[in-house]
């Protein structure tokens, strides 16, 4: 399931926009959800909920309250993995809008023409990243896990222990190293932090003298080794510089 939003001030503009994408869900191999919003606060309090998914966001850039670009920013300084497409009708915010790396800018004028393309090359964006999975074997049965959703993972009363950003957590059949070897030949995000766990750094929030801070389901304090403190720290600074 996709989850896509469109975000527009004007009520007419955003219903064709809606109408048009709907005609077009038929062309992709994907069950795409979309939702609507005229009111950018509340789409704001929507995307920064723990429990809701967006995965792809059409976002008018010229609205009263706050513009499209203001939103943008808002979720790169998050962090958060959201398909960004603008929609203007006013193509002089095309070179304000660069800074905030959207995903397609689309001209509301030449909709038709461009936005059947750009949303062809974000449904095969997400397919391709959902691709990237790892199956962990646990008590009740193997289940796959999208390596982006791990927030870290470690050592537990000698087994290995799995977080995710939703919540879940797995106990699994596997060494330490052999998962993080496994989740390394697909996802490059991934550190040790001490010999008994490793992190995504997705997901650092804070880092401090000997930890770091998780976002996720809830936010989590992890210890890191005085022997990896200076590899963490060039870690997470070389990935935030690289998401920025």
């Amino acid at each position: 399931m996709i989850e896509l939003i469109i975000c527009d001030d004007d009520a007419m503009s955003l219903n064709q926009t809606r109408q048009f994408l709907t005609d077009m869900t038929h062309q992709w191999n994907e069950e795409i959800e979309i939702m609507t919003y005229t009111d950018s606060d509340s789409l704001m309090k929507r995307i920064q909920s723990e429990n809701e998914q967006t995965d792809i966001l059409l976002l008018d850039i010229d609205m009263p309250d706050r513009s499209g670009l203001e939103i943008a920013k808002m979720i790169r300084d998050e962090d958060r993995d959201i398909i960004v497409i603008f929609l203007t009708a006013h193509e002089e915010f095309v070179y304000m809008s660069f800074q905030y790396a959207p995903f397609r800018y689309i001209r509301k004028e030449y909709m038709k023409e461009e936005l059947p393309s750009a949303m062809k090359a974000a449904v095969a964006k997400l397919s391709a990243q959902q691709s990237f999975s790892v199956c962990l074997r646990t008590q009740e049965g193997e289940v796959s896990v999208k390596i982006a959703d791990i927030t870290h993972f470690q050592m537990e009363n000698r087994r290995v222990c799995v977080y995710t950003a939703q919540g879940g957590t797995y106990m699994i059949w596997k060494k330490l190293k052999e998962l993080k070897a496994e989740i390394d030949a697909k996802d490059g995000s991934f550190v040790y932090v001490h010999s008994g766990c490793v992190v995504n750094l997705r997901y650092v929030r804070t880092r401090r003298s000997g930890m770091v801070v998780l976002d996720g389901a809830r936010e989590i304090e992890i210890p890191v080794s005085r022997r990896r403190q200076r590899e963490v720290s060039a870690m997470i600074s070389e990935y935030w510089r690289d998401h920025s």
